[in-house]
C-alpha cells in the first residue's frame, strides 16, 4: 500500500518538475520575444528617424553620385592641358632633334656675333691709333692707355 502511494507521489513530483521546467522555458521564451519586439521597435524608430529605406537609398545614391563626380574631377585635373602631348616616341625624338639643331644653330650665331664684336673692337682700337693725333694705344693690365707722340 505504501508502495503504491510512493509511486503516485513520485509520478506527481515528476509531473510537477516537468511543468516547472516547461514554465521556466516559457518565461525564457517570453523574455526573448519581448527583447526581440523591443529590438524591432527600436530598429523601426531608428529607420523612421533616418527617413526609411527610400531615404537611405536616396542618400546612398547621392553619395555614389558625389564619389563619381569627385573621380571625374580628379581625372579632369590629371589630363594634360595641351592637345599636342599625345605624341609617340618617334615624334618626340624628331622634335628633340629639331630643338637641338636650333639650339646648336643659335649657339653658333652667338659665337659668331661675339667674334665679330671682338674684330670690330680690334679694328676700332687700331684705327684710333692711326688717327690724326697719332696716339698709340697700349694695353696695360687694368686699362688701355694712350701715349702721345
Amino acid at each position: 500500500m505504501y508502495e503504491k502511494q510512493l509511486e503516485q507521489i513520485d509520478g506527481a513530483r515528476t509531473t510537477l518538475e516537468t511543468q516547472k521546467l516547461a514554465l521556466e522555458q516559457l518565461n525564457i521564451n517570453k523574455e526573448v520575444l519581448d527583447a526581440q519586439r523591443a529590438g524591432a521597435a527600436t530598429m523601426a524608430s531608428v529607420a523612421a528617424a533616418m527617413g526609411g529605406v527610400d531615404a537611405v537609398d536616396d542618400a546612398m545614391g547621392q553619395i555614389e553620385e558625389g564619389l563619381a563626380d569627385a573621380n571625374e574631377i580628379g581625372e579632369a585635373l590629371s589630363r594634360p592641358v595641351a592637345g599636342g602631348l599625345d605624341m609617340d616616341e618617334d615624334d618626340l625624338l624628331a622634335e628633340l632633334e629639331v630643338s637641338l639643331t636650333l639650339s646648336w644653330s643659335l649657339s653658333l650665331e652667338i659665337d659668331l656675333t661675339v667674334s665679330l664684336i671682338y674684330i670690330y673692337i680690334y679694328i676700332f682700337i687700331y684705327r684710333r691709333s692711326q688717327g690724326p693725333w697719332r696716339g698709340a694705344w697700349t694695353w696695360t693690365r687694368t686699362t688701355y692707355s694712350q701715349s702721345w707722340r
